[in-house]
């Protein structure tokens, strides 16, 4: 048996790294003299992720992940980028209208100044000095270009590197708590189908990954119980994306409910999460935690017609149909050709777990979800969909995935039996409440 499952490993990895190395060789040429981060050019680099996305949730979906296994999901990645070494050293340009563009200016003064001002007003030209922007993720950006001088594709394929590795220590610490069932066989083949997305906004130098990896982490950190590790994480999720504030907070407090010496937590937790209040205390001299945008247009865009009224309804509408797959209120083919790979199964997998679930779990899954989805269907603007939509979807799954564990129901007072679960009161229980 064991020699078997070994012999159906290793032709599995043979035969995506030989499915990877192929279609790399016949559309990396397509990059040559390519200078912007992303771009149809690009199609090779959108290959070996979801190829060892593949080979890593195909084992999972057939037995528990060994180390070995996880090993080997890591060595086909580096394997996969061999034939772009000699990309890697390459530098890339942003488009001036991207998100990364503005990014880069504030990490390259961050790094080039060795100052923790955030830099956002040298992008427009402003006088003012507190966040104008989401303020995690120039850090990041920032302490690469100290390391290593300026972004290059290597710093894109570290990022995808990085966000694998968070999947992979995902389901090596939940993966045996899980019953397999469809909702959690879905939620890994959305890791797979959603990969290509990942890729995408890794390349455009967005921070919707880069937020679900802490997320991720926070979850691993959580299911190992280590507590300290878990809050702080999950304080810097706000800290990266401003709008999964209230699903932060939300994820806190009921972590306080089941912990003891809660306080200690609470002090780690709201040192991290008021790092924008400080930053902005220090340099303008004001109070005030949520980013300044330069304009509207930067956090809203209404559909135009009719009254203000009717263009909230109108712009609520849109985006909830974005749900679909669509991005209603976006001409651009690729977006929705990448979305309607994941967003549509997303959805479905999405309201299959609110149906699963039931009593006080429903409610706290819709709670956390809904403060995630909810704003994003009035605030954000359309560009770069559907990056709202697949952080609300992963968010949603990740909280899932912690809500059927069985860590997450030790400190509820249940425990694991055959055809149900035990409460504090003996008594059987035959679903998740």
């Amino acid at each position: 048996m064991l020699r078997s499952k070994l012999i159906n490993e290793y032709w599995l990895f043979i035969a995506c790294l030989l499915a990877g190395l192929i279609v790399i060789y016949f559309t990396l040429p397509m990059a040559e003299g390519f200078k912007f981060s992303n771009g149809k050019e690009l199609l090779s680099f959108y290959i070996p992720l979801p190829v060892s996305m593949c080979f890593l949730i195909y084992s999972a979906w057939k037995q528990p992940l060994s180390r070995k296994t996880i090993l080997y999901a890591l060595l086909l990645f580096l394997l996969l980028i061999i034939p772009f070494y000699s990309f890697l050293l390459e530098p890339y340009e942003h488009y001036s209208r991207d998100d990364g563009f503005r990014y880069r200016i504030m990490a390259n003064n961050i790094a080039q100044s060795k100052t923790l001002w955030g830099s956002d007003d040298l992008v427009y030209n402003t006088s003012r000095k507190v966040y104008l922007f989401q303020p995690g993720y120039r850090y990041y950006l920032a302490i690469w270009i100290g390391i290593f001088g300026e972004e290059k594709r290597l710093f894109q394929f570290f990022n995808m590197l990085l966000y694998f590795s968070s999947i992979a220590i995902l389901l090596s610490c939940i993966q045996t708590k899980l019953k397999k069932g469809f909702i959690e066989k879905g939620i890994l083949l959305f890791f797979v189908l959603s990969s290509a997305f990942v890729v995408k906004n890794i390349m455009m130098g967005l921070t919707e990954w880069l937020t679900i990896t802490l997320f991720i982490l926070f979850c691993c950190a959580y299911l190992k119980n280590k507590r300290i590790l878990a809050v702080c994480l999950l304080a810097l999720v706000p800290f990266v994306r401003q709008n999964l504030l209230i699903a932060s907070l939300l994820i806190f407090f009921w972590l306080l409910t089941q912990w003891p010496n809660w306080w200690k937590y609470a002090i780690c937790y709201l040192l991290l999460l008021l790092l924008p209040v400080y930053h902005n205390l220090y340099y303008a001299g004001e109070w005030k935690f949520l980013s300044t945008y330069y304009n509207k247009d930067g956090y809203l865009v209404l559909e135009s017609g009719g009254s203000l009224f009717f263009q909230f309804i109108k712009t609520f509408f849109y985006k909830l149909l974005s749900y679909t797959g669509i991005g209603w209120a976006t001409k651009n083919f690729w977006a929705n050709a990448v979305s309607v790979l994941c967003i549509p199964f997303g959805t479905y997998l999405y309201i299959r777990c609110i149906q699963q679930l039931n009593g006080k779990s429903r409610q706290f899954f819709l709670a956390i979800t809904l403060s995630a989805i909810l704003p994003t269907l009035i605030l954000g603007g359309n560009a770069y969909y559907p990056r709202f939509e697949w952080t609300s979807l992963m968010i949603a799954f990740l909280i899932y995935g912690l809500l059927i564990s069985k860590k997450l129901e030790e400190f509820s007072g249940f425990e694991d039996l055959p055809g149900g679960r035990q409460g504090n009161d003996g008594k059987l229980i035959p679903t998740i409440s």
